[in-house]
């Protein structure tokens, strides 16, 4: 488009380079006197205005002033219809300014030299040289504006030069005119210095406008309308102006209205789906309650009952602690007892006390002897052998009893040798049975934790989502995909509603150029009846109705050569004189110069009044089909304009269901995300919790495993010492048969000795020698000892009896009786004890392990219940918000029903929240477009319309804005 685009100044009535930009909205901006008016009074002189008209009278010239020095320039950078941009370049001469035309675009560089002292304009001479060195056509001078204005402006018509100078300012106008040939800018540069001048005001377009017109001859019409009726039409015509407008506004409106309605239905909609998920939540919230105090209640109880557990377990253990004790100590003081019999040896005092009879005959033979040998003197053969044969009596009888104990004892052996393999396979028996019974013991407790250890593992290495949470998962990439079809489809809707539209609006310009065609025509026809009618009737005092009175068939003569507007003119004065008429009637002269009038063809504005009423009636009928065909345009067009309407609807509606989709598709596709989030989160919350489970398990079979062994230690340790002990515990008692056996075959051998030699001291005492020597007292003497250490020890072992039964009555009641009893319980304490300290650990451990359960149940429903808090909040908040909403006029479609329900709780709040928001904005969108739409209506509107808006407002009970 053809344009002015920039204006350039160099070294001009401003030091430097000025560029002013026109390619748009240009605002200068600058201090009083800065020259803002000056510079733009510069756009004028482009467009063929004199230069010194707008310099102020109390300035020097355009040249003196815009161009003061020889390198000053003004330079006009503009579009041309067809061969791109070009310049006018204004230079200084001796008496006023030249014009030039540049076939180039501006480029700074072809001004301005660069010198050591800086940046200077090149002089004329010099900038013409470049110019051409640089291949770019310039015009040659210019000194008469009237010739560049004819040039800028294509207006050549007007040129009163020669042939071949006419033609030379048609090219230059076809290569640099801002108009094309077929067009002219005829008294531009007045317009737009009537624009520029005195802030242009309305009085000077108008004077200019006056002034234009006269210059071209038209005169000065009759004003037949006053001012009121002016401004009641201009009033019209911007209303009339305003239409589209206002139909864009009023369109604009019902979009929004439409978005409004459809956006109510869906809070209305919503706002169900929000009370019940807000009872839901309340009843949720109610329960997480209930279920958190039921499980404080639970931690509560399970406490209790494992303090009572653990005091009843505790109490068990005392007890078997106290049993063992008692079982220990009463052990112990009866070894101590024992090992101090056995100090004093109490199994040879009880032999003793067995030979105790042997040893009084023993004494009574010592005596029997001692008086023998006191009374050897005296005695008699017989006598002597009748000692020796009670002295053999008496060893025969002692080796008896002697052998007959040696006997029993050497059975006791046997017995008690018997009764340690017995009691050791017993012991072996009882010790392996305790282990069995202590290995599955523990077995039973490890396999459950091994299993259930082997189960998380195997647990942990899959997804921990259950079927309900892997449906949702399911469930949400379905909405997404059904979600995301529907808007592939809806798309493709509004595409082809889109289409659709476009063809209607096509049909509606059609029709719409159809309708200004039709009543173009009527408006022609009706002008072509004024016109008829005006030859048929002349305006009184017009030229035409002069000739018509006073010059009989005037349309042969004047009619051919007069311009139809003469004809109408009422200013001309014809009157009648004498003429000479030539010998033809047919020739005729005008200003001296006769002519041939029927060589000229005869206009139409100057028929017969019969042709002319004919035409008339022709017309006539025409512009009747005219006005039909009108309404039939009309109609067509009104029809056009419902469709576009009906249609530009249907794309409305479509496509604010395709951003209801779109909605949807954002709100499916950050469900699913937030769904992965939340089972991401859950999955991983869950192995956490089951590896935290498998390392408690671990512990648990390590505590397990590590308290089997001990238990096991202990009780192999235990059945070791049993063993030792009882292994002890006969070989004593088969050492104490084996030394009274001993001491009886001593004892039998002392016998023997002491027999042989009492018997050898009777034979002495009584041989011959003795008798012939005497008795020998120092034999007396010993034997005399001898019997007295006997008597001694006779009585040391009478003595001796008392202790020895209360050693007999220890040993068969306390270590043959209560021992294996105290041993057995000592045992029974034994496993009791494990028993109960691998029962409270146990206890301990599973107490810790639920704990542990409960502490991770009530942190997750904590959380669960601030969760629910937090939706229970933003549903109230929501609640609240939507407790003033209207009631909505229809419900929205199924998919979108359907898409609001298949959302969660955070998808409803969040939707809840955009659309209540949009709400309020289409609402204050709505007011704001009705009451500027109000306010356009208004302006400019006459009283009656004003009126007539008040009485609508009122009926529809609407206070007028």
């Amino acid at each position: 488009m053809a344009k002015l685009l920039k204006v350039i100044m160099i070294h001009g009535h401003m030091p430097g380079v000025v560029e002013l930009e026109l390619d748009g909205h240009t605002n200068i901006c600058g201090d009083n006197a800065s020259g803002k008016t000056t510079l733009q009074r510069m756009i004028p002189v482009f467009y063929g205005e004199q230069p010194n008209k707008v310099v102020p009278r109390t300035r020097l010239s355009f040249d003196k002033y815009y161009l003061p020095h020889k390198n000053s320039y003004v330079i006009y950078e503009y579009q041309r219809p067809q061969h791109g941009a070009a310049q006018v370049v204004l230079t200084k001469r001796v008496d006023g300014i030249d014009y030039r035309f540049v076939d180039a675009p501006y480029q700074p560089e072809h001004y301005l030299l660069e010198k050591k002292d800086g940046v200077v304009a090149r002089e004329y001479r010099d900038w013409t040289q470049a110019m051409r060195s640089l291949g770019i056509d310039i015009t040659a001078k210019m000194s008469s504006t009237t010739e560049y204005r004819n040039i800028i402006l294509n207006d050549i018509k007007n040129d009163r030069s020669s042939r071949s100078e006419n033609l030379r300012l048609r090219q230059l106008a076809a290569r640099y005119g801002l108009a094309d040939d077929k067009h002219n800018l005829r008294h531009m540069e007045k317009l737009v210095s009537a624009v520029h001048a005195k802030e242009g005001k309305m009085s000077t377009l108008k004077s200019m406008l006056a002034a234009i017109l006269e210059e071209d001859g038209y005169q000065h019409p009759t004003n037949t309308m006053t001012g009121d009726k002016i401004r009641s039409w201009l009033r019209d015509l911007k209303q009339f102006m305003k239409m589209d407008k206002l139909q864009q506004s009023l369109t604009d409106i019902e979009r929004v209205s439409a978005e409004r309605i459809e956006n109510l239905a869906l809070l209305w909609h919503l706002k169900d789906l929000v009370d019940t998920s807000f009872s839901q939540q309340r009843q949720h919230k109610a329960d997480t309650e209930a279920g958190l105090q039921a499980l404080k209640r639970a931690i509560s109880e399970a406490g209790s009952s494992y303090e009572q557990a653990r005091s009843r377990l505790r109490e068990q253990k005392n007890d078997a602690a106290t049993d063992l004790d008692k079982s220990q100590r009463q052990l112990a003081d009866a070894q101590i007892q024992y090992d101090a019999y056995r100090d004093a040896d109490m199994e040879r005092i009880g032999r003793e006390l067995i030979q105790l009879p042997e040893r009084r005959n023993e004494l009574q033979g010592l005596e029997q002897h001692y008086q023998l040998m006191t009374a050897a003197h005296q005695g008699v053969v017989q006598e002597l052998q009748a000692h020796q044969l009670q002295l053999a009596q008496q060893l025969q009888q002692a080796n008896a009893k002697i052998q007959e104990s040696i006997k029993d004892h050497t059975a006791q052996q046997q017995r008690l040798h018997q009764d340690e393999l017995e009691a050791t396979k017993a012991l072996s028996q009882a010790g392996l049975h305790q282990q069995t019974a202590l290995h599955s013991q523990y077995e039973a407790r490890l396999t459950p934790l091994q299993n259930e250890r082997a189960a998380k593992q195997a647990q942990v290495e899959w997804s921990m989502l259950n079927v309900d949470e892997l449906e949702q998962r399911n469930l949400a990439d379905l909405r997404l995909e059904k979600t995301q079809a529907q808007l592939d489809d809806q798309a493709k809707l509004v595409s082809k509603q889109q289409h659709a539209l476009t063809e209607a609006l096509s049909l509606r310009e059609k029709s719409a150029q159809h309708e200004q065609a039709a009543r173009s025509a009527v408006a022609q026809g009706e002008l072509h009846l004024e016109q008829l009618g005006q030859r048929l009737e002349p305006v009184s005092g017009s030229l035409q109705q002069f000739l018509s009175q006073h010059i009989e068939h005037w349309q042969h003569s004047f009619g051919r050569v007069l311009a139809e507007p003469l004809l109408q003119r009422t200013d001309l004065a014809p009157q009648l004189r004498e003429a000479v008429l030539p010998a033809n009637p047919a020739l005729h002269s005008v200003f001296g110069v006769q002519l041939d009038l029927h060589a000229i063809e005869l206009p139409d504005y100057a028929l017969t009044e019969e042709r002319v009423r004919e035409q008339l009636e022709q017309a006539s009928a025409q512009w009747q089909r005219q006005k039909v065909q009108l309404s039939d345009t009309e109609k067509a067009l009104t029809k056009a304009v419902e469709q576009a309407k009906g249609q530009q609807q249907a794309l409305d509606a479509a496509q604010l269901q395709e951003r209801s989709l779109v909605r949807d598709v954002e709100f499916a596709r950050d469900h699913k995300q937030r769904l992965t989030h939340e089972h991401k989160q859950l999955d991983q919350a869950r192995k956490k919790t089951i590896q935290q489970r498998i390392q408690q398990l671990q512990l648990q079979l390590e505590q397990l495993k590590q308290q089997q062994h001990t238990a096991l230690a202990e009780l192999e340790a235990e059945q070791a010492a049993r063993a030792i002990e009882q292994t002890a515990d006969f070989q004593e008692r088969q050492q104490m048969l084996q030394e009274a056996i001993d001491d009886l075959n001593k004892e039998s051998s002392r016998l023997d000795v002491s027999y042989k030699e009492r018997n050898k001291e009777l034979e002495q005492a009584f041989s011959a020698k003795l008798a012939e020597q005497g008795v020998d007292d120092q034999r007396l003497r010993q034997l005399k000892l001898q019997i007295a250490s006997l008597q001694q020890g006779i009585r040391d072992i009478s003595n001796q009896g008392d202790a020895f039964s209360t050693y007999q009555q220890f040993m068969n009641v306390t270590w043959l009786g209560l021992r294996p009893t105290w041993l057995h319980t000592e045992q029974l304490a034994q496993q009791q004890l494990r028993t109960a300290t691998a029962a409270l650990v146990q206890h301990e451990t599973e107490y810790n392990a639920k704990q542990q359960v409960n502490r991770t149940q009530l942190i997750e429903l904590t959380a669960q219940l601030e969760k629910v808090e937090k939706r229970v909040q933003s549903l109230q908040a929501v609640v609240s918000r939507m407790a003033g909403l209207p009631n909505a006029g229809r419900l929205p479609s199924p998919e979108t029903m359907a898409g609001l329900e298949r959302g969660d709780v955070s998808e409803q709040i969040a939707r809840a929240h955009q659309l209540l928001d949009e709400q309020q904005k289409l609402a204050k969108r709505l007011e704001d477009g009705v009451n500027a739409l109000e306010a356009d209506i208004r302006k400019d509107a006459d009283l009656q319309f004003v009126r007539f808006m008040e009485d609508a407002f009122s009926q529809l009970g609407e206070a007028p804005g």
